[in-house]
């Protein structure tokens, strides 16, 4: 399963360079989820679904082998939400299966981008809008965070993989976080 599928690039390598026997691409937009259905139409491999993997108790029917979740888990700035959507990705994974989940894992938890507004046509115009409050685009949780919620979840952080980058360039993408079941 794809956890916020966009474009569909991650169901893509799975079908082409993993060769899965099926996908779900799982996306929170309506817009982005009649795209990526249009797009994969006729592909009997791929199943889409408009769903919010961080609804409390969401239920997809099936559970994956490989659940991953790239530059997403970052997106839901409420702990709370986040809290459920590895609830739910837990409550999906097989027994022997993994997940994947893309971002920054390090010391604190910080929120690193902010927007003045929600409506806007251009991010030129997000930028300049004047608020006097910033709405949080992204939540980096710490590795330990990270740690705490996966055991109680029932799974714990299996590896951590660390991309080395350039210190004047930061991007919470840059980093890939193993989850397993617990006792596997």
């Amino acid at each position: 399963m794809d956890i916020g599928s966009g474009a569909g690039h991650w169901i893509d390598f799975y079908l082409e360079v993993l060769r899965a026997g099926s996908v779900m691409g799982c996306e929170i937009s309506g817009t982005a989820a009649r795209a990526l259905d249009s797009k994969y139409r006729g592909v009997e491999d791929v199943d889409v679904v408009e769903a919010d993997i961080s609804s409390p108790g969401i239920d997809l029917g099936r559970k994956f082998d490989i659940i991953n979740a790239i530059g997403v888990m970052f997106h839901i700035v409420d702990d709370e939400r986040w809290e459920d959507a590895i609830a739910n990705i837990a409550g999906h994974l097989n027994r022997d299966g993994a997940v994947v989940v893309g971002g920054q894992f390090g010391r604190t938890t910080r929120n690193v981008q902010f927007h003045d507004c929600d409506s806007f046509e251009s991010w030129e115009e997000a930028r300049g809008a004047s608020s006097e409050v910033a709405l949080v685009n992204k939540r980096i949780r710490s590795l330990s965070r990270w740690r705490s919620r996966a055991r109680g979840a029932g799974l714990k952080v299996d590896c951590v993989k660390r991309a080395k980058g350039r210190k004047d360039i930061e991007t919470p993408e840059n980093n890939v976080l193993i989850l397993r079941h617990a006792g596997v």
